[in-house]
């Protein structure tokens, strides 16, 4: 993650190199014949070069942030969905994020129907799919909107 914003920082901002070297051309020629002189250029240079800072600097932050959202919505697989913060990660984002359907699609798939030696103390020899699916992986079973996973 930060070489990718290490590299986009670098690459934005060799872009702006060739206009800098025509500035320079101008700056030197205007200097000479007495038009401005070197800190008018500095400041002016400066703020015209403002917005396009800001921009290269929010850009890849804006995107590192993205990503780390996509990483955390995946509920399931880095985060179960009962351990995310309610406020907005679990309502409304953790519901629009597309992984976390792949996900309860991928173990229901792998979990129903199956039964599993139980090696827990005082429970009982076997475990269904369906009690590995709601106690540990916290999928959510039945609904409108998993009618496609249950094959209904």
């Amino acid at each position: 993650m930060l070489m990718f914003v290490a590299a986009f920082l670098t690459f934005m901002s060799i872009g702006g190199f060739p206009s800098f070297v025509e500035d320079m051309k101008i700056f030197t020629r205007e200097r000479l014949n007495g038009h401005y002189g070197v800190a008018a250029c500095l400041v002016g240079n400066t703020v015209s070069s403002i917005p396009y800072l800001v921009l290269i600097s929010v850009a890849p932050g804006a995107m590192a942030c993205y990503l780390g959202v996509i990483m955390i919505l995946s509920g399931g697989f880095f985060r179960l969905p009962h351990d995310l913060p309610k406020p907005f990660w679990k309502f409304p984002m953790y519901y629009i994020a597309f992984h976390k359907y792949v996900y309860q699609g991928f173990y229901k798939n792998e979990f129903l129907g199956l039964t599993f030696p139980n090696e827990q103390i005082g429970g009982p020899s076997m475990i269904s799919g369906d009690e590995v699916l709601i106690s540990v992986w916290q999928v959510e079973m039945g609904g409108c909107c998993n009618s496609f996973w249950d094959g209904d």
